[in-house]
């Protein structure tokens, strides 16, 4: 794939769709003067900041305990990821049938009554809700180089029904990518924003082998992003790369719209080679190189 190819301008969203110019504005919310329980929204943000913590160090227990070893690496070269692709934060849980060992590490560490309400085990706390989605993706919980975990997602170690599981009651923070952005992204970086973790890392992937400078943003679906995240797109070129599905065609004027309310330069639609994702395409090219 020629980087003309990787970028190309199928429609100019700006143009076509006749956005126009919109803003934001913020508000505070004073406390009030005499001592009074907290408001419920105040309440909610405080137990959502200690479930992200929560997350973070069961992240830390799984990168000691169930690190992706020669089981995930062979997966993801499967895929199409050379090893040296693969982030090293990634974690591979053990079988179900091994999944005690690791959760009473992470009781050891968080508590018993912290693991039951993480969103991440079973009913009766002996392992994890779906034991077979093994291979474990963090989310960032901010865009500092020193970036903790806001939640775990989940894949099936192959194809099913529902490949990725989120822990019951979160959600992404930031997308997929956001602290490399902000560590590496000058402005002149175009962001391609696409769907999930797996697709951000192959299309990084692609990208460097066509000599493209580019952060990829994945976002956990076609419709999940989110007002906030507007700042990680104000002021730069923005390639929309959802997945070329029905879900992935219909939200893209949508969130085209929102990107350029949010301030970004640049607004063009591009899509990965083949009619997969990103990961799919990936996976293609390697595997015709390895045939040629």
């Amino acid at each position: 794939m020629r980087s003309g190819d990787f970028l190309r301008v199928i429609e100019i969203i700006a143009g076509e769709l006749g956005i126009t110019e919109s803003g934001c504005s913020s508000a505070s919310r004073r406390s009030a003067p005499r001592p009074a329980p907290a408001p419920a929204r105040a309440v909610d943000e405080v137990q959502l900041r200690e479930r992200h913590e929560v997350q973070a160090r069961i992240h830390d227990v799984l990168l000691v305990e169930a690190p992706l070893g020669a089981e995930g690496y062979a997966y993801m070269r499967s895929r199409g990821f050379r090893d040296d692709e693969v982030p090293l934060d990634w974690a591979l849980l053990p079988p179900a049938r091994d999944q005690h060992r690791v959760v009473q590490a992470i009781v050891g560490e968080i508590g018993e009554k912290a693991w039951p309400a993480s969103g991440l085990s079973a009913k009766d706390g002996s392992g994890f809700s779906f034991p077979d989605h093994r291979l474990t993706l963090p989310w960032p919980a901010s865009t500092g180089v020193d970036a903790s975990t806001a939640l775990l997602q989940r894949r099936l170690l192959g194809d099913g029904p529902r490949k990725y599981v989120l822990p019951s009651g979160l959600a992404a923070v930031l997308p997929y990518g956001a602290p490399d952005l902000a560590e590496m992204g000058g402005d002149d970086t175009r962001v391609l924003i696409v769907e999930g973790v797996l697709d951000a890392v192959a299309a990084c992937a692609l990208a460097r082998e066509d000599g493209v400078d580019l952060v990829a943003l994945g976002i956990p679906g076609a419709r999940s992003w989110r007002p906030e995240w507007g700042t990680l797109v104000a002021g730069r070129d923005v390639s929309l790369g959802l997945d070329p599905d029905l879900a992935g065609k219909s939200a893209t004027p949508v969130l085209a719209n929102t990107l350029h309310a949010a301030g970004a330069r640049s607004i063009n639609i591009t899509t990965p080679p083949g009619g997969g994702d990103w990961s799919a395409a990936l996976q293609a090219r390697r595997s015709e190189r390895k045939a040629a």
